[in-house]
């Protein structure tokens, strides 16, 4: 059950809050003031949201936005703002707020808001698992089919021989020979590693495509007066 933390120094909207949130199956924690919701954010209690006044005598609801992002909680963080502040909360979103909500406000607007918020919470958090478990942070899927091509990527990244990859255009052939590459850094007793670099073969004529892979010597056609050979 996802916990929400409301703070607001108007008791009646507190309450108004409370039964709302707890209604559509949320466990709901109240506060009427800054103090306190930083007091609970500080604490062991698990917090999974926090709706909060803009304006409260004190501590408001900025300072709160603060002290989340100064101690690097990943909660997000819904203000309630009257019209006239609404530049302070546009700019509080700037700062990190997930959302704001203007007073007076239909209950269906902060529901939606509320679902929209865990929504995307659920994504970062799915996409940070999805970072972790792959090669690197360019890698990024969820596949049956994929789990297989990755085991298959670690096993030919300890051969040292050259690999032809096939496909249709735009199917991906770049983005696994990239992560062949960075696989195979891992298995190389040599730290200096070279650069993963990439070449648009159809882009170079077919005249200069070998020299400019493989080098050439001096007076090896027109125009070659030095050597460049690649090493």
């Amino acid at each position: 059950m996802k916990r929400i933390l409301v703070a607001d120094d108007e008791i009646n909207m507190c309450r108004i809050l409370k039964i709302i949130l707890e209604k559509d199956g949320y466990s709901v924690l109240t506060v009427d003031s800054g103090q306190e919701a930083i007091k609970i954010l500080n604490s062991e209690i698990i917090i999974d949201l926090v709706i909060s006044d803009l304006r409260m005598p004190e501590v408001d609801g900025l300072a709160v936005l603060n002290f989340l992002k100064e101690t690097k909680k990943m909660i997000p963080i819904i203000l309630i703002t009257a019209y006239g502040s609404i530049e302070i909360a546009v700019e509080a979103m700037k700062k990190g707020a997930a959302d704001f909500i203007t007073k007076p406000f239909e209950k269906n607007v902060i529901r939606h808001i509320i679902r929209r918020v865990f929504h995307v919470a659920e994504l970062e958090e799915e996409n940070l698992l999805l970072r972790s478990s792959q090669i690197n942070n360019d890698f990024i899927f969820k596949s049956n089919v994929m789990d297989e091509t990755l085991k298959t990527i670690k096993k030919i990244a300890r051969v040292p021989r050259p690999i032809l990859i096939q496909g249709e255009s735009g199917s991906g052939k770049e983005v696994i020979a990239k992560q062949i590459h960075l696989a195979s850094c891992n298995y190389t007793a040599n730290k200096n590693v070279s650069p993963f670099i990439s070449i648009n073969c159809p882009a170079v004529p077919e005249s200069l495509l070998e020299s400019e892979l493989f080098g050439y010597q001096k007076g090896s056609f027109t125009g070659a007066a030095k050597i460049l050979r690649e090493k």
